[in-house]
């Protein structure tokens, strides 16, 4: 039997952050990063050149106010920018079923739990583990060069680790987890996100067309929601 938190949690659309843009950056500078990161994110799919990654991570730390990186610990995303594929709900439980998900059941609920496991903590699910699989992407760890033999270790320290997908071209953010592993490299999708993100990043709308950047986000202190971010400036 798995207890369940307040539905009140199970219907929380975002999490959102108060846009920190109109602290930190002034309107000309928005309007560059901006444009620098829809021009950037329609590139070949990978990892950005190590002096361009830098750029792009300080601006968005600044543009955002919490810390964004492409490597953390010592680890690397095996991508920072490409395309995302919608994905369906996952089981959170055993007894999980598409009913329990109160939020876009048009997308469905995979046949199988995510290859971290299931989402409840000791048997409850809990409201954290509710926001987890609403935020949730799916990252191909298993293709990063070190995983043959490091498998068990890569599993433990990517599990629920935070990340940021950005869609420039809607100007959103979304804080979320790294909740399951893949798509295989036979797919044309480097990323994969929960119906929340999809449907909240609008990651397929017509300029963006699936392109997205995810980076790391360094948050030690657990300060950072999961959720929506509003990146457009406030004037």
């Amino acid at each position: 039997m798995v207890d369940s938190p307040l539905a009140s949690s199970q219907n929380t659309t975002t999490s959102s952050l108060p846009s920190p843009v109109a602290q930190w950056v002034s309107a000309e500078e928005h309007r560059s990063i901006m444009e620098k990161l829809c021009t950037t994110v329609k590139q070949p799919a990978g990892k950005l050149p190590r002096e361009q990654s830098l750029y792009l991570e300080q601006q968005l730390t600044d543009l955002m106010g919490f810390e964004v990186a492409s490597e953390l610990d010592g680890y690397q995303l095996p991508h920072t920018l490409g395309a995302m594929s919608a994905l369906p709900h996952l089981k959170r439980h055993q007894q999980d079923d598409l009913a329990q998900h109160l939020l876009y059941q048009e997308a469905g609920l995979s046949d199988h739990r995510s290859s971290f496991g299931w989402f409840t903590e000791m048997g409850q699910l809990t409201a954290e583990a509710v926001a987890r699989e609403q935020y949730y992407v799916s990252l191909q760890i298993d293709l990063l060069s070190e995983w043959g033999i490091n498998a068990q270790a890569l599993k433990a320290w990517y599990k629920y680790r935070k990340v940021v997908v950005i869609n420039p071209f809607q100007e959103r953010a979304m804080v979320a987890v790294v909740g399951d592993f893949g798509p295989g490299d036979w797919i044309q999708h480097q990323f994969g996100g929960s119906p929340e993100i999809i449907r909240q990043l609008e990651v397929w709308d017509v300029l963006s067309q699936g392109r997205v950047f995810v980076f790391f986000v360094n948050d030690p202190e657990e300060k950072v929601p999961l959720g929506l971010i509003d990146i457009r400036l406030k004037l």
